[in-house]
This record gives structure tokens, sequence and C-alpha cells, in this order.
């Protein structure tokens, strides 16, 4: 008789092996899937950030045309508008500039066109959130109140 025993055919691996082997696999596959977790973590976290600097620059543009609509008509010149300045609260905008422009409108009467353009950086790349207003006299004479 031999006294050579087998658990199972000639040339099969022992148990202990294969369920080292399924560990590892097991693993592999685990830290695989967490490093996607991580970075889809990291891409949403990176998108939050782009995505409130957006919000804040619109809110910015959004709070110079409300300044301007509560202006006189005949007060909003170019003059007005270089004075105009981002709030304290920009400060997710890093190198934030507001720009105002005042401009009559040539083919409507006592219209004036307000842009207020917000640039900001996100790395080496400009951004900016540009919005538009119409203004018009509120009265027959050229200085209305509103």
């Amino acid at each position: 008789m031999n006294a050579h025993r087998t658990d199972g055919p000639r040339g099969a691996v022992p148990r202990r092996a294969a369920l080292l082997m399924e560990a590892a696999v097991a693993l592999g596959v685990l830290l695989t899937a967490m490093v996607f977790v991580a970075q889809i973590g990291g891409l949403s976290v990176a998108e939050r950030g782009r995505n409130a600097a957006r919000q804040q620059a619109l809110e910015e543009a959004a709070n110079a045309l409300e300044t301007a609509r509560a202006c006189a008509w005949d007060e909003l010149t170019p003059e007005w508008a270089a004075a105009q300045r981002l709030s304290e609260a920009s400060g997710r905008l890093p190198e934030g500039k507001l720009t105002v422009r005042v401009e009559a409108e040539s083919d409507r009467p006592r219209t004036k066109r307000v842009t207020a353009v917000v640039s900001w950086k996100r790395g080496s790349q400009e951004e900016k959130v540009e919005l538009v207003g119409l203004f018009s006299a509120r009265t027959a004479d050229v200085g209305g109140k509103p």
C-alpha cells in the first residue's frame, strides 16, 4: 500500500493554497473598487467646488444688475459702472473681478444696456459669468426715479 495519501485527483492544488488565491483575488477586486470610489469622490468634490464658485459669480452679477435697477435711469453711467465692486462674500472666486458696462441702446430710445461680467481663475483657466439687463427711463422725462 502506498503511504502517500492525496485528497483529490493527481496535480490538484491543495485546498489551503486555493483559499489563499481566492482571498488574494477578492482583496484585489475590493482594492480596485475602493480606488474607483475614491476617484469618483474626488471628482465629485472638485465639481461641487466649481459649481459653488459659479453660483457665487452668478449671485455677484445678479447683485450688480439689482443695484442698477435701484438707481435712477440717468445715474446709470460709465462712471457708475466703474465704481461697482464684488462683495466681501466673494471669497470663493480666486482672483475674482467684476466688470460692469453701461451702453445706450441705439435702436431703443431711452434704454440702456447694463452688462455685468464676473471673472475668476480656476487653476490656469479663466472662468466667467455674464448677465445683461436692459433699463428704460421710468417716466416721460429722462430722469425717472423708481
